[in-house]
């Protein structure tokens, strides 16, 4: 979350409420320490990412529900949980090569995806306080390798641009979603930890929660051992991807890892109620390259389920693939991004939508909920 953003919902009230932009930025000032230059430039991108009206030279705050206040809790206490969590390792096989030196690594590349589709160095994230304006050297980061294993095991998809037919260069951004997916598992574990330390241990849901990402992380870790045993013998077929290219540069990059439950003809392919069963997890990445958008779908080799699922996804037409895609982001993917520019160019109304669908997707997926044409869309 951008360190004003926060800070200035902070303000807003019951009623509506009017800024000039040097009291908005004063206050700022007051809360962050933030240089006053810094703090105006960013307050003139929030009002223009989030179309706040000015009237008289002042910016409207306009009327919110206590909701927001409860999320801007929820968001200090989340804050203060990663901090005294702080979890971080070198997920590489051969962690006795490590320098020791665990880095915020970029689950999307910096220089190569993020700077593409940044505006004065920020992208779009949504999350559960819906569209927050970061930083591209923050966004996306996880604290899953150290800095040799970085540099060198993803150098051929940082360096080199993407080719629809490299199986390494596949492989990697398979391997790295896997490990970003990781790293966020072994984060809720230590994070609700902590949070029974500080609140107590009277939160069943708290529990739950470990649990059923303990449950996971150990699956995930039994998919890992099997790409590693690929990455140290270059046995890059251990992953297979369904390429989908659009011809245009849609400003949108995912790197995630998921698990349908569903295919498009309804059968279940993964039952996520049965903690006895491994299940088989689609792994997602988007990311524009000269002037085209690139979709890989890729999974393990030996898993026909997922080989299936992509079968039919080819069966449908372009449109209806563009339709999926954009209900897999949101219903499936929490790390994802847009550009400032693309997010302001929707509507209010495709903008609540396609939040509220991040925030209150169903549990289980249907079919019908892949195929359905929503108001929103990320491929136009």
């Amino acid at each position: 979350m951008s360190k004003l953003e926060p800070q200035i919902f902070n303000l807003l009230g019951e009623e509506d409420s009017l800024f000039s932009l040097e009291e908005l930025s004063a206050k700022l000032q007051e809360i962050t320490g933030v240089l006053s230059d810094k703090v105006l430039f960013r307050v003139k991108k929030l009002i223009s990412v989030h179309k706040l009206e000015i009237i008289n030279g002042k910016v409207k705050i306009p009327r919110q529900k206590k909701v927001i206040s409860r999320k801007i809790e929820f968001s200090k206490l989340s804050t203060k949980l990663k901090r005294k969590s702080d979890t971080r390792e070198c997920l590489h096989p051969n962690k006795d090569e490590c320098d020791k030196k665990i880095i915020k690594a970029h689950s999307i590349q910096n220089n190569k995806i993020l700077n593409k589709i940044s505006e004065d160095g920020d992208i779009i994230q949504i999350n559960n306080c819906g569209a927050e304006l970061v930083g591209r050297g923050k966004a996306t980061t996880f604290k899953g390798f150290c800095s040799k294993h970085d540099s060198a095991l993803f150098l051929p998809i940082e360096q080199i641009d993407f080719e629809p037919k490299n199986e390494e260069q596949c492989f990697l951004y398979a391997y790295r979603s896997i490990a970003k997916e990781i790293m966020a598992k072994k984060s809720v574990i230590s994070e609700m930890k902590e949070f029974i330390k500080i609140k107590g241990n009277n939160y069943p849901s708290i529990n739950n929660l470990i649990m059923g990402n303990e449950v996971g992380l150990n699956d995930l870790g039994k998919i890992k051992e099997k790409l590693d045993h690929c990455l140290i013998n270059s046995k890059f077929g251990g992953i297979k991807t369904k390429l989908v290219i659009l011809d245009r540069d849609y400003s949108v990059a995912v790197s995630s890892c998921f698990y349908p439950v569903y295919d498009f003809k309804g059968k279940m392919i993964n039952n996520l109620e049965d903690y006895k069963s491994i299940p088989q997890p689609m792994i997602f990445t988007i990311f524009p390259q000269n002037g085209k958008t690139y979709i890989l779908l890729s999974y393990l080799s030996n898993d026909s389920k997922m080989e299936e699922f992509t079968k039919q996804m080819s069966e449908f037409s372009d449109a209806e693939v563009n339709t999926v895609v954009n209900n897999l982001i949101v219903l499936y993917c929490e790390n994802f991004v847009l550009s400032p520019k693309k997010w302001s160019a929707m509507s209010e109304q495709e903008k609540k939508e396609m939040t509220k669908l991040f925030n209150e997707c169903p549990g289980l997926p249907l079919p019908q909920d892949l195929t359905k044409k929503r108001n929103f869309d990320l491929f136009i």
